[in-house]
């Protein structure tokens, strides 16, 4: 058992990570690499799914020639991704170039009435925005609508490719809008909408279930051995939760990536079966703001070793708490946080001669923080979520967390394994394949916290101060979006 391995892929906004795994959840080795991402002023984010794979392959490659990773010790697979995203494949099953991405913008403008009608009876927002960017991407590319002979999440076109099994969870069939609610089946109506067929689709699996083992062209190309069990996973939200062990009240998920969300499963019971979450706020950029950031005033960091996460959070301890009255909006591509806003932008306010780049930094991690916090508090006040469990990117450097403790007024707790959305991966495929059972209690022991940050008294007057003028600035530019320059 201990030289048993399991595999986690995690494919997310701009970059993939596979990490190896032992049976008590210790983290033996990882690699990751960039998956380019293209943005443009008219809202567009889009990406190859081919990139996606091609880093796939090096990375397992990567992982696997470790000596502690050798092909033979891995006993099981297990996949998340990004969510609110379908990959159409034509009849050779390939994708047909690159797709829009969950915060792509554009169909808001473009999609036609019938795309629009088909969009709004979706209640949840980014499941609404997936039906409009599906429906818009087969409305002005009729050649892929022609050639769609199979959609796939992100996720479940990587194990597609690994195994040429078809499958989907519920929770990313959720996320896609087109199933019916509560079920293990597609909406025939919301198909009839997009005129798809229902072999267009998967079927719809648990997250533990196993959907096929790694074919013998994928062996030969990944360095895996064929016949490795591969499981269905499940959304990235859904797998960082469970590598999070996050069950409210008592825990909730403060997951930093390249968008932020808040929640938890609702009871121990949901996390034991992967099922009722509970969003307390979702935003559209937190690492990808601290990103953004990173290009602009430290373009000569990347290969030193520091994430961006490290490197703007270096910068901004040189700031003070507030950033010197510098206030910053995190709305670079719109905004999904509380609504679909996607004229919202970004804004720093306050803006004076004498702010440096370490107030813009901090002005950056605390704008994110206290966007989350505006549109969580409200949830919390009647139900009170006694503490907070980072993960992702954002987890990487501990200004983040002593930041969000003191806006929060909570403690806020750093995990040995922050990128909880590949041990989430990896509990489900140990699961799946046998190798331990039951989700909540593997979870209870292979979440282990590192450190505890309480919330600073003197930190929290500070942010109560600034929150306030973060909410006036707001408002205000809130009632501008609607406005014609």
């Amino acid at each position: 058992m201990d030289d048993e391995r399991i595999i986690a892929i995690d494919q997310g906004t701009s970059s993939v990570k596979v990490v190896a795994f032992d049976l008590t959840g210790r983290l033996i080795c990882s690699a990751s690499r960039a998956t380019p991402v293209r943005l443009d002023e008219d809202g567009t984010m889009e990406a190859e799914p081919r990139d996606w794979w091609r880093q796939l392959v090096h990375c397992l490659r990567g992982v696997l020639g470790d000596p502690l990773v050798p092909a033979g010790s891995v006993r099981g697979i297990g996949l998340c991704g990004v969510m609110h995203t379908l990959v159409p494949l034509n009849a050779s099953r390939r994708p047909m170039g690159p797709v829009p991405l969950w915060a792509d913008q554009r169909w808001e403008a473009q999609a036609d009435a019938a795309v629009q009608e088909a969009a709004s009876g979706v209640a949840e927002l980014s499941s609404r925005s997936c039906v409009g960017r599906l429906g818009w991407l087969l409305q002005v590319r009729p050649e892929i609508k022609a050639r769609t002979r199979l959609l796939l999440p992100v996720k479940d076109f990587l194990r597609y490719m690994l195994t040429g099994v078809a499958a989907t969870d519920f929770h990313e069939a959720a996320g896609t809008g087109l199933a019916l609610a509560g079920t293990h089946q597609w909406s025939g109506e919301m198909l009839e909408r997009l005129h798809l067929a229902p072999g267009n689709l998967p079927p719809i699996l648990d997250p533990a279930s196993t959907a096929g083992s790694v074919s013998r062209q994928a062996a030969d190309v990944t360095g895996l051995r064929a016949g490795t069990p591969v499981v269905v996973g499940t959304g990235d939200w859904q797998a960082a939760l469970l590598g999070s062990c996050a069950v409210l009240p008592q825990r909730a998920s403060l997951y930093l990536g390249t968008a932020g969300v808040l929640g938890g499963f609702s009871s121990r019971d949901d996390l034991d079966g992967v099922a009722g979450v509970t969003c307390l706020a979702a935003v559209s950029s937190t690492g990808s703001a601290i990103d953004w950031l990173a290009k602009l005033l430290l373009p000569t960091s990347s290969g030193r070793g520091r994430s961006a996460v490290e490197a703007v959070a270096d910068l901004a301890a040189e700031s003070s708490p507030g950033a010197h009255g510098l206030i910053f909006l995190p709305h670079l591509f719109g905004e999904r946080g509380g609504a679909l806003r996607p004229s919202a932008t970004g804004t720093l306010a306050g803006l004076r001669l004498a702010h440096g780049r370490s107030d813009l930094a901090r002005a950056v991690l605390e704008g994110t923080a206290m966007w989350l916090w505006s549109l969580a508090a409200p949830a919390m006040t009647s139900d009170p979520i006694e503490s907070f469990i980072v993960s992702g990117g954002g987890a990487r450097d501990p200004l983040n967390a002593i930041i969000a403790a003191a806006i929060y007024g909570r403690p806020v707790l750093i995990p040995e394994v922050v990128e909880a959305g590949a041990l989430g991966s990896a509990l489900l495929a140990a699961i799946g394949t046998g190798l331990v059972h039951g989700c909540a209690d593997t979870a209870s022991r292979w979440v282990r916290i590192r450190t505890i940050q309480k919330p600073e008294p003197d930190l929290v007057a500070v942010y109560r101060q600034v929150y306030e003028r973060f909410s006036q600035t707001e408002r205000v530019m809130r009632s501008l979006e609607a406005v014609s320059l």
